[in-house]
């Protein structure tokens, strides 16, 4: 065995090897002279092209979102849920902090999420409704039955409605 790194040098063994496939080919070789990308260069590769396609887009003036309007994000957290599509967020809070039912808001008009539009919107609550199902239905998600706030809702005061004449 040898005992020092000059020792190493020399040693076969501590020689690198070049990667050969099962027919005993250099892997540049077996692949026609190519270089195998890595799934990490892949991904870079891939990230790398959206970041020239959103830049491009600004650079002309048009939208830089790589997102599309039929795009959506959801979530979960002890039990209260949400899901966003464009403009409108769709929430689910237990009481005290929410209703207890779904709520619909317009976030370019209203970004504090005060003015529940689901009563005037319920098409549209309808289709956000089914877009968490089919988000709770890919992702696995587990809900609660009982609420972490159970024992608050009688301790705690009435949900304060907003207006714009109230100052605080």
């Amino acid at each position: 065995m040898p005992s020092s790194s000059a020792d190493r040098s020399s040693d076969a063994r501590w020689q690198h090897q070049p990667r050969r496939d099962s027919r005993g080919r250099h892997h540049a070789d077996a692949l026609g002279g190519r270089r195998r990308r890595l799934p990490a260069e892949r991904w870079r590769a891939r990230a790398s092209a959206a970041r020239r396609q959103v830049l491009g887009q600004a650079a002309g003036g048009e939208e830089t979102s790589l997102r599309t309007d039929q795009d959506y994000l959801a979530w979960e957290v002890f039990g209260n849920r949400a899901l966003r599509q464009g403009d409108w967020k769709l929430r689910w809070q237990y009481k005290p902090f929410g209703k207890g039912d779904w709520e619909l808001f317009d976030i370019a008009i209203d970004p504090s999420e005060q003015n529940d539009l689901a009563s005037q919107h319920p098409d549209r609550v309808r289709s956000l409704v089914a877009l968490w199902d089919d988000y709770v239905k890919a992702n696995g998600v587990i809900l609660p039955s009982r609420s972490p706030f159970e024992g608050l809702v009688e301790k705690m005061p009435e949900r304060f409605p907003w207006s714009p004449d109230i100052r605080l």
